[in-house]
């Protein structure tokens, strides 16, 4: 399928960022499609690379909208409980990512991303990292 293409893509997008003028719009088309993709099991490791991306190269409002996005796609149906790998990654990455660990903690969606990590050492993880990220 199809979307089997957007991880690579994404892949090469962190490796390799296109020009500042193109980043946007390259990042809009390419998530008009990912944002159709149904299937959890699908869209969350493609979401799990772009979110370095979007964490390199965009600000706060692209990350939340990224984000949202991920809570939107693995909410149905209980998704997420069978995504924690993927999930996991993006909050590393998240975490590792945002610089000012005040910042971090005061974004509106990282409360309700957080509460989709459901594996009992997962939080835990994420805990450790935040509060290593503290300066």
């Amino acid at each position: 399928p199809a979307a089997a293409l957007f991880g690579p893509l994404g892949r090469c997008l962190v490796a390799q960022p296109p020009a500042d003028n193109v980043r946007l719009p390259l990042l809009n088309e390419v998530w008009r499609h990912v944002t159709k993709i149904r299937d959890p099991k699908l869209y969350a490791p493609i979401a799990a690379v772009f979110v370095d991306f979007v964490l390199a190269h965009f600000g706060d409002r692209e990350v939340t909208v990224l984000l949202r996005d991920v809570i939107a796609h693995l909410t149905p149906d209980r998704a997420y409980l069978g995504l924690q790998r993927p999930l996991e990654r993006i909050a590393l990455r998240l975490i590792r990512r945002v610089g000012d660990f005040h910042k971090l903690i005061h974004m509106e969606v990282l409360m309700p991303f957080l509460d989709l990590l459901q594996s009992k050492a997962a939080p835990y993880r994420a805990l450790l990292a935040l509060y290593t990220a503290a300066p």
